[in-house]
């Protein structure tokens, strides 16, 4: 695993220019988080937020608990709203879950790639680099 990512950020850290995909391809689509080990079945729809030029809502599953909050998306920069969820007791499932809205928290560009949907964020080298990956819904 640790070889395909490693191979994935080379390959994408080549290919990014900030070039976030036309909003309209992502209004009303649904994702699911790739991750083979991981076996939560988080999730992550967006809408077009109405009268609001650039703005994303994004919502889904974590690993047990709802979530809501945005994208806006200025000059092909993406800016991460807080997120919010509904508070039922994970247990264990709560790191998992709480990992997971970070890293959308984290998110600084998306990309359409290969009919994935990836979400970037800066590394240490204020490189870009996947930060979560999800398939078609």
């Amino acid at each position: 695993m640790k070889k395909f990512n490693a191979f994935l950020v080379l390959m994408l850290s080549s290919t990014f220019a900030n070039a976030v995909p036309d909003l309209a391809l992502l209004d009303h689509t649904r994702w699911q988080k790739e991750d083979v080990y991981d076996t939560q079945q988080f999730t992550l729809t967006f809408r077009l937020a109405e009268n609001s030029e650039g703005v994303l809502s994004i919502g889904g599953v974590g690993a047990c608990n709802t979530y809501f909050g945005s994208f806006n998306v200025v000059d092909n920069q993406v800016e991460a709203g807080p997120i919010a969820s509904t508070l039922m007791h994970c247990g264990p499932l709560h790191k998992s879950e709480s990992a997971f809205f970070s890293r959308i928290n984290k998110t600084v560009d998306i990309q359409l790639i290969n009919h994935q949907l990836v979400l970037l964020g800066r590394n240490d080298e204020n490189q870009l680099e996947p930060i979560l990956v999800f398939n078609p819904n």
